[in-house]
């Protein structure tokens, strides 16, 4: 026994190169991480509002620094109105319906509850109104807050 040596010229396994099976389970790891942060940065991120109601909400703005007679105010909210009754609910629905009809529509869709056919008869009576007649100030501005809301 005492002639016998120890075996020279062998390393320790190297942990690298990998397998390919480790190379698989990386990338599945790494795939999944990935997944994971686009997940949670999509549902993070605050909803963006339909393009219809951007548009919608500048053209509401417009009519608010714009000094125009009220009697025109009155007439653009009331098409804008309409307009966006038609982008929610289709043209079908609500497209067709006048006077009275319209109101109580508008007021059965309304998410706020605004009573429009009392308080929102301006926007079917204006185009018969005397030139002269003059549209009270609180009537104008609940009839600007209240399609505000419907955008």
């Amino acid at each position: 026994m005492d002639e016998l040596r120890d075996i020279r010229g062998l390393r320790e396994i190297s942990w690298f190169p990998l397998a390919p099976g480790w190379w698989l389970v990386s990338a599945g790891i790494i795939l999944l991480l990935i997944l994971l942060v686009v997940i949670i940065y999509y549902r993070r991120r605050p909803a963006k509002s339909p393009e219809w109601q951007t548009l919608a909400m500048r053209e509401w703005s417009i009519l608010q620094q714009v000094s125009l007679p009220r009697r025109q105010h009155v007439t653009q909210l009331a098409e804008l109105l309409r307009r966006i009754a038609i982008q929610r609910y289709g043209r079908e629905s609500c497209a067709g319906l006048i006077g009275q009809q319209w109101l109580a529509w508008l007021s059965h869709h309304d998410p706020q509850q605004f009573d429009w056919q009392t308080t929102g008869k301006l926007l079917i009576e204006i185009p018969y109104l005397p030139e002269d007649q003059e549209i009270e100030p609180h009537q104008f501005k609940q009839l600007l807050i209240a399609v505000q809301h419907w955008i």
